[in-house]
């Protein structure tokens, strides 16, 4: 009889996988670690309790497999308990670590409510004028209100504030964003000083 084979983990492909947080740091002695949410509420972290989330150092991977054991609210942030992670240096040594989540882990969420996976690559559509002011490459979730961040061809990036007097329509199938922006915001928002 030989010994069992021991294998690695599955290695999920990006695409299978949602960001649903990140790490900000330690908190307390007993390896909890501050998070912000990348979903608002807690519904997502909720529905992977006892499961494997994976860690990143970058938004490109690679991810290392870890089971939450426990996602609360604390105050105005989330406390997250990884397994394996007991003590405060073992929190700290996170970093500030991407959170994902299989995406086939994840609840359906509320109407009008997206996550990020869902909205990164939709093409902009100007309501007024129907032209293509390029696509979402990403989402800044720690500002006042989420910001789209809108990538253009030969030109330099924009944001968007993802607030309803801004987004007209979103249409993850047809993967189109339509948006109605006052006068100015594009020129304003792609400046660098």
């Amino acid at each position: 009889m030989s010994p069992a084979a021991v294998t690695e983990p599955i290695q999920p492909a990006p695409d299978q996988l949602a960001l649903i947080g990140r790490v900000v740091r330690a908190h307390a002695l007993n390896g909890e670690s501050r998070v912000y949410s990348y979903c608002g509420a807690s519904d997502p972290w909720n529905a992977v309790i006892g499961r494997n989330v994976y860690l990143s150092d970058s938004e490109h991977g690679p991810f290392r497999p870890v089971r939450l054991n426990a996602f609360k609210p604390h105050g105005s942030f989330w406390l997250a308990q990884f397994e394996g992670v007991t003590n405060r240096n073992q929190a700290e040594a996170l970093g500030k670590a991407y959170v994902w989540a299989l995406q086939d882990d994840l609840p359906t969420l509320d109407d009008d409510t997206f996550y990020e996976y869902e909205i990164e690559g939709l093409q902009v559509i100007d309501a007024r004028t129907g032209d293509k002011l390029g696509t979402v490459r990403s989402i800044l979730g720690q500002a006042a209100q989420p910001l789209l961040v809108v990538k253009r061809t030969g030109a330099e990036d924009f944001h968007i504030p993802f607030v309803g007097s801004f987004i007209e329509s979103v249409e993850t199938e047809k993967r189109r964003l339509t948006v109605r922006l006052p006068e100015g915001l594009i020129e304003i928002n792609s400046k660098t000083d």
